[in-house]
């Protein structure tokens, strides 16, 4: 079988014969793409969306396990749908507990760049900073999806109501 290439009128025939080509003047680089990252996987996404949470709970502070349900319940419209089922059941018969991986991390920044503090009994909270951001966010009507309306109406979340809600303790 021949080395060839069918062009559009490139040539008179429409065909180059592949010995004919010249050798790139650059070097080929090959490189790794890495695949695209899930929204909730990126930093700018899970900061945003322990800023929401926080903002959602009662005084705007929360225990690092109330932000685990939270923040899981906004990272995936799954998630909403069954922290949803749990808040409006009469008795939940299993309690419905999110895990968030770097949530610790995220807290980390947040509160080296000033948007949220730790109290001195391990709530986090939101400082005048992170409301205004969180405000900034709302007016731009930012939304990160079904989680994020979720808890804008359950708004204000308090530690108690959602230990009642969802039995046990958060």
């Amino acid at each position: 079988m021949p080395d060839w290439i069918p062009m559009d009128g490139a040539e008179s025939d429409g065909v180059i014969d592949l010995d004919a080509l010249e050798a790139p003047t650059t070097p080929v680089r090959l490189r790794r793409v890495p695949l695209p990252l899930e929204g909730s996987e990126r930093f700018q996404w899970r900061l945003a969306a322990v800023l929401l949470a926080l903002n959602a709970c009662r005084g705007k502070s929360a225990t690092v396990d109330q932000l685990h349900t939270l923040v899981w319940a906004i990272n995936d419209p799954a998630n909403a749908d069954i922290l949803r089922l749990a808040w409006d059941g009469p008795t939940p018969f299993r309690r419905p507990r999110g895990y968030v991986s770097g949530l610790l991390q995220t807290l980390r920044v947040a509160q080296a760049e000033g948007l949220v503090e730790q109290l001195a009994n391990g709530r986090q909270k939101l400082t005048s900073a992170g409301l205004a951001l969180v405000g900034e966010m709302r007016n731009e009507q930012f939304s990160l999806g079904a989680g994020d309306e979720l808890l804008s109406q359950l708004t204000p979340i308090s530690s108690a109501d959602m230990a009642r809600r969802l039995g046990g303790s958060v």
